[in-house]
């Protein structure tokens, strides 16, 4: 498993807000839609289990409130 990404935490704060106006200009929507999957807090042990072994694609957004 290869957890890749972008610590942005130190970067400028006009930087950071650069980027993230960017990338909702320039990503559609529909794409990005499309490749979110729901969770819920519940389902965490058997979604940690899939992504473990490579079952997951995408990105998964996990609705704390439900």
């Amino acid at each position: 498993m290869n957890l890749l990404g972008i610590e942005s935490v130190m970067a400028p704060l006009p930087r950071r807000e650069a980027a993230w106006a960017r990338i909702a200009r320039d990503l559609p929507r529909d794409k990005l839609e499309a490749m979110a999957h729901p969770a819920t807090l519940s389902d965490l042990p058997a979604l940690g289990e899939a992504i473990r072994k490579g079952h997951v694609r995408g990105r998964v957004v996990v609705d704390v409130n439900a």
